[in-house]
């Protein structure tokens, strides 16, 4: 993710968002289609670093995309509702695993074959999908990437610079930490596959409000103060997953860490937003 962020953030400055956005959809989409066949464990590692290196490239170059073509005064609202569908991601992809993958006709295997279907999606964009008119203006200043990078450190943008990957780092490493570690810690607590693909679809469902408070309140009490209150969340709610023990506990603080760990990564994304 790190690698495709890096490589499709210049790429979209230098051939357009729009070109970016359709490659790395096809990339992430068709390797994990490709998962299906999978003769071991090595072809699989590779498989998962070009969907992570699509994956990480869609990410800021779609809320690029979407933040350079609607007005400044909706700019931030709209940029946290296009992540809550992030969320509705995870919520199909909980409903997939704990239905299909149990099923000896669909296995892991047809799970990941479902995972392809996005690809199609691409064929709608590349006909219907406008590019960014901002892209122009940054291609007709032909500034180099080093340059770019300079400034983002220079006296005039080094705090916010600074801040804002400090912040990015907190958010997605405890955002990962939970849930890429979630499955594993429900069946270290006792309860089989099916079961806790179960729990961390309630779970998932607390994303969904946590970005649409956000969003709702950031155009009414200011994304600084909202950022504080969902970091703040966040950090309560990890502390208390943590300890958690008896399922009625363990559910409700990891949903509190879905709703405000969530709603800390629109926020966090309405600020770069602006910053930007």
């Amino acid at each position: 993710m790190a690698v495709g962020a890096f490589l499709f953030g210049i790429y979209a400055d230098k051939k357009g968002r729009k070109s970016a956005f359709l490659f790395t959809l096809l990339m992430f989409s068709i390797a994990s289609g490709l998962r299906a066949f999978a003769w071991g464990l090595g072809s699989l590692l590779i498989l998962r670093f070009f969907i992570g290196m699509g994956l990480g490239g869609e990410l800021p170059v779609a809320s690029t995309l979407v933040s350079e073509s609607v007005e400044p005064q909706v700019r931030g609202r709209v940029v946290v509702l296009l992540e809550n569908f992030w969320a509705v991601g995870w919520i199909l992809a909980a409903l997939i695993a704990y239905f299909l993958i149990p099923l000896p006709a669909v296995g892991w295997r047809g799970a990941m074959i479902l995972c392809a279907i996005p690809a199609f999606y691409a064929l709608y964009l590349r006909f219907n999908l406008p590019d960014s008119h901002s892209h122009q203006d940054y291609n007709a200043q032909k500034e180099p990437i080093i340059k770019k990078l300079q400034s983002l450190l220079s006296s005039s943008f080094c705090p916010q610079t600074i801040m804002l990957w400090i912040v990015w780092f907190c958010v997605v490493f405890s955002y990962y930490g939970m849930f890429l570690w979630l499955p594993s810690v429900m069946m270290h607590k006792g309860f089989d596959m099916v079961k806790s693909f179960g729990y961390i679809f309630m779970m998932t469902l607390a994303q969904l409000p946590g970005y649409f408070t956000v969003a709702w309140l950031i155009e009414r009490v200011g994304r600084k103060w909202v950022l504080i209150a969902y970091l703040f969340g966040t950090l309560i709610s990890a502390y208390l997953f943590g300890i958690s023990d008896p399922i009625n506990q363990l559910l409700i603080s990891g949903a509190l860490l879905s709703f405000f760990n969530l709603g800390a990564w629109g926020a966090c994304l309405h600020a770069r937003t602006i910053y930007h």
